[in-house]
C-alpha cells in the first residue's frame, strides 16, 4: 500500500509508484463522498495530470471521475431521503448552489423525486451507483516500446460520433460506416489518400465521452464533400508512439493498460527522460495501408 498523509480529514497519497491513478482515486472519492473534490484536486491527490487521470478512470470505470463522484453522491443522498432527511439539507451538504439544482440533479440519478422516493420506498438497484471496487491484480496487455515521433500537419476528413464511455462497442459501427461511405467515394480525385485511416479521439466532458473520428488524410481541404462526413486540421507536433498493436480488437485493453498500469510507472520515467509532458490535444490510432496499427498520444 502506497504511504499515506492526512490533510484536513482527507488522506493523500505519498508514494504514487505502488498504487494506480484509479485505484487511488476510488479510494479518495469513497472516503469522504461530501469532499468538493474537482477534476485537478483529485489528480493533484493521485499525483498524475488530469487529463491522464480523467482517460485512465474512464477506460476502467466506464464513466468519467466526476460522473462517477456525482452519480455515488446522489445514491448516498437517496439513502438519506429514504431515512427521513430534509432535501434542503442534502443539499447544502453536497454543494449545489440551491435547492432546485439539487432536486433536478437528484431526479436524474434516481428516475424520481425525493417525495416519490419516499412514497416509493426503495430506490431501484438500476439506478444506484455503487463503490467500485479493482481487482486487485488486473489484466495488463503488454506495452510496446515508446517512441518519440514528430507527425506533421495533417488534413482529415472522415466521419465522427460522441461516444458515452459505456457506448464505446459502438465505435466498431462507426468504422463499418466509414468504410462503406469511402469506398463509395473512391472515385472522386479529391478523395485520393495513400490508404492510411486514423482513428482520432478527442475528449468533450469531465464525465469521459469522447468525439471519435474515423478518417483519412486528403491532400488539401475539400470544397465540398459527403453530407455526413467532417473534415479538419490535426495540428502537427510531438508524439509518443507505441508500435505493433496486435489488431483492432487489442486496441481498448492496450489502453486500459496504457493509462492504468505503464503511465503512472514506466511512463513517467520515460517523459521526464524526454523532457515532455502529456497534452490535452486529441491522441489517435494510424492503420497503416498494410493493416499496421499504431497509438500515438501527443506530448509537449
Amino acid at each position: 500500500m502506497a504511504g499515506l498523509r492526512d490533510n484536513g480529514g482527507i488522506t493523500f497519497f505519498q508514494d504514487a509508484v505502488m498504487t494506480s491513478p484509479v485505484s487511488m482515486a476510488l479510494q479518495l472519492i469513497e472516503q469522504d463522498l461530501l469532499y468538493p473534490w474537482s477534476l485537478q484536486a483529485l489528480a493533484n491527490a493521485c499525483h498524475c495530470h488530469s487529463t491522464h487521470l480523467a482517460r485512465a478512470f474512464s477506460y476502467t470505470v466506464g464513466v468519467g471521475p466526476m460522473s462517477y463522484v456525482r452519480a455515488r453522491r446522489l445514491t448516498w443522498a437517496a439513502a438519506r431521503v429514504l431515512q427521513g432527511e430534509d432535501g434542503l439539507e442534502l443539499a447544502l451538504q453536497l454543494g449545489y448552489q440551491s435547492h432546485q439544482a439539487f432536486c433536478r440533479a437528484f431526479r436524474r440519478q434516481c428516475g424520481m423525486t425525493a417525495t416519490e422516493l419516499r412514497q416509493h420506498g426503495k430506490l431501484p438497484p438500476s439506478r444506484c451507483t455503487q463503490a467500485v471496487e479493482l481487482d486487485a491484480e488486473p489484466k495488463a496487455y503488454p506495452i510496446p516500446q515508446a517512441q518519440l515521433t514528430y507527425w506533421p500537419r495533417l488534413q482529415l476528413a472522415g466521419l465522427n460520433a460522441s461516444f458515452a464511455p459505456e457506448r464505446r462497442y459502438a465505435i466498431a459501427g462507426l468504422w463499418a460506416d466509414f468504410r462503406r461511405q469511402s469506398a463509395e467515394l473512391a472515385a472522386d480525385e479529391s478523395l485520393a489518400h495513400s490508404g492510411a485511416c486514423f482513428g482520432v479521439v478527442s475528449e468533450r466532458s469531465l464525465g469521459g465521452e469522447l468525439m471519435y473520428t474515423a478518417a483519412i488524410a486528403v491532400h488539401r481541404p475539400l470544397p465540398s464533400i459527403h453530407p455526413n462526413w467532417c473534415q479538419w486540421s490535426l495540428t502537427a507536433g510531438q508524439y509518443m508512439s507505441f508500435k505493433h498493436i496486435d489488431s483492432p480488437q487489442q486496441l481498448a485493453p492496450f489502453m486500459r493498460s496504457l493509462w492504468q498500469e505503464w503511465l503512472p510507472q514506466a511512463g513517467q520515467q520515460w517523459l521526464a527522460q524526454q523532457g515532455r509532458q502529456l497534452s490535452e490535444r486529441p491522441y489517435f490510432s494510424h492503420i497503416s495501408p498494410g493493416g499496421e496499427i499504431s497509438v500515438h498520444i501527443p506530448v509537449d
